[in-house]
């Protein structure tokens, strides 16, 4: 009884590990884009089923030091943390933040109209400017729109053009 105990013990943790593995971005910690892309499929839902208004942010830094950073994770994992630290610092609990590609943020604001979320992307540019790093990013926004039946790859895909190239 003991030793089965112990042994479902370990099984749990290990499983608990493996999974968590597959969420999280090793770099910065947030959600990877798989999980990003679940939590937005979910916020998608309830955002219809209570009405309420969902936008979505994607964001690329400008800075050539952070591009190098993701470009050689080996150098700068630290950087990477503490801006993501930084951002999520000043975020609410149901906002989702997430690494969905190596240049490329998303951040996820249930109950936020799209005026909403342009104040609260302008604040994360001051925030993250105020770092000693003095680091600046473009960002793009789409709002789910009552009448539209699109999933979370379409939305994604909607903000895609207001992302200013860099």
């Amino acid at each position: 009884f003991n030793l089965m105990t112990i042994l479902c013990d370990r099984i749990e943790n290990v499983s608990h590990c493996l999974s968590e593995a597959t969420t999280i971005d090793e770099t910065t910690g947030l959600c990877n884009r798989r999980s990003f892309q679940s939590q937005l499929e979910a916020e998608i839902n309830r955002s219809r089923r209570y009405d309420c208004p969902l936008t979505l942010c994607l964001f690329r830094f400008n800075s050539p030091e952070l591009v190098q950073v993701v470009a050689d994770p080996s150098g700068g994992d630290g950087n990477l943390q503490q801006v993501a630290t930084r951002i999520t610092r000043d975020l609410r609990r149901c906002d989702t933040l997430g690494r969905i590609d190596t240049h490329t943020f998303a951040l996820l604001m249930p109950q936020t109209p799209l005026h909403s979320a342009r104040g609260i992307c302008q604040r994360m540019q001051q925030l993250v400017a105020q770092g000693e790093d003095r680091l600046d990013f473009a960002y793009g926004l789409a709002e789910l729109e009552e009448a539209d039946r699109e999933n979370g790859h379409e939305l994604l895909d909607r903000a895609v053009p207001t992302l200013p190239e860099t």
